[in-house]
């Protein structure tokens, strides 16, 4: 795969997520504590977004190390907060996947000089 198909599937996936998010948001059932989990996993759906569109390939990895980690935790935090948000979770840890992907492409294109 090469970076740019990597960037627009995982841009795909973030966009898709952040729909799933906001809908999940204005659900008035879903319990205080993981409505702030959303919002936290929404600003870093955000970030990841706005980063794959404006950084340059080397500070994009830079700005993705550790992101993947962290939407895993919220996915986990979420998925075991409510069975109500599973499909979220799934979606997030699908992100997640994507921008680890993602990541190793950009990585693989700057160490061989394609970048």
């Amino acid at each position: 795969m090469d970076l740019d198909t990597a960037k627009s599937l995982t841009l795909q996936q973030v966009t898709d997520a952040i729909g799933q998010v906001q809908i999940n948001l204005t659900d008035p059932s879903i319990a205080s504590a993981n409505r702030t989990a959303l919002e936290h996993t929404l600003v870093a759906l955000r970030d990841i977004q706005n980063n794959i569109i404006i950084q340059s390939e080397q500070d994009l990895i830079d700005a993705l190390k550790g992101v993947g980690d962290n939407l895993d935790q919220l996915a986990d935090q979420i998925n075991e907060a409510a069975e109500k948000l599973d499909e979220i979770a799934a979606t997030i840890k699908t992100v997640s996947n994507m921008v680890g992907i993602l990541i190793n492409v950009a990585a693989a294109a700057a160490s061989g000089g394609i970048i």
